[in-house]
């Protein structure tokens, strides 16, 4: 499949929004964790968006992976229920969210560094959101 970042970027320009392997590299280097927050991309579906999710999970603990010393990586997951400019919850939301982290850590790339996910926000994280975490994260 085609990366999805380039499409982000060309079409809602966002060129300067996606950090790239060296810089995950370079940060590893430097810290025990790193927290990826996905979330704020503009993609209108869920379907889009889960594979932005597994992409860029892939790809971070890849570059993080190569490090001379890896850091922990979390990914961060949304649990908005409004839309702003850049944010669209019927694409971006917890079960897009973990099906995206899932995907990628079921890619067959290395995932000893991986360390969970991060929700984010906590305050506004319904009953609903924790039904879905328990049952697709926590398989409850």
């Amino acid at each position: 499949a085609a990366r999805v970042i380039p499409f982000v970027q060309a079409i809602f320009g966002r060129g300067t929004a996606w950090w790239t392997a060296y810089y995950f590299l370079t940060v590893s280097v430097r810290v025990d964790q790193i927290v990826v927050m996905m979330y704020n991309t503009a993609l209108p579906t869920a379907s889009l968006y889960e594979t932005l999710v597994k992409q860029e999970t892939t790809a971070i603990l890849n570059a993080n992976n190569s490090s001379q010393r890896p850091a922990q990586v979390l990914i961060g997951v949304p649990t908005y229920h409004d839309n702003g400019p850049g944010f669209h919850d019927s694409a971006e939301n917890m079960l897009s969210g973990l099906r995206g982290v899932t995907a990628g850590l079921n890619s067959g790339e290395d995932t000893s560094h991986f360390g969970g996910v991060a929700i984010y926000p906590l305050w506004l994280t319904t009953q609903s959101d924790w039904q879905t975490y328990n049952h697709l994260w926590l398989g409850q």
